[in-house]
């Protein structure tokens, strides 16, 4: 198995964070509020990469 493999990797959510450019507290109200997925496992919440750029995906905006 490779570790680059978009369908295993995931991120906590201060990498993920740092991915995106936002602050934790930004990152947990994108979890919350605006539907981030996550994998919970016990107690940790972990962002799979294929779901963080999906989601990305569907804000993404184009200019008028």
């Amino acid at each position: 198995m490779s570790d680059s493999s978009p369908d295993l990797r995931t991120f906590t959510v201060k990498d993920a964070a740092a991915q995106l450019g936002m602050s934790v507290q930004s990152t947990y109200r994108a979890i919350y509020n605006a539907g981030l997925p996550v994998v919970r496992i016990g107690s940790a919440i972990r962002i799979r990469e294929r779901d963080l750029l999906a989601w990305l995906d569907e804000r993404t905006e184009v200019a008028a």
